[in-house]
């Protein structure tokens, strides 16, 4: 399961400075028995947010392609 709980950021140059474009997080809900999803996006100058809810079975099927 460690591998299904992360965090990963997405950069870009623009000129001499480093600008963060992405952000991802999935950590699980113990009390749900889920995990959740959090995205955010850089669209423009205004940050979009999406959540979701995945079952381990759901990420499984993702990550192998299924």
């Amino acid at each position: 399961m460690a591998s299904m709980i992360y965090n990963s950021e997405t950069f870009k140059w623009e000129g001499a400075n480093l600008k963060m474009t992405k952000a991802i997080r999935q950590d699980y809900n113990e009390k749900l028995k889920l995990f959740i999803r959090k995205i955010n996006s850089l669209k423009d100058t205004a940050w979009i947010t999406n959540i979701d809810s995945l079952t381990e079975e759901e990420i499984l099927k993702t990550r192998d392609g299924n």
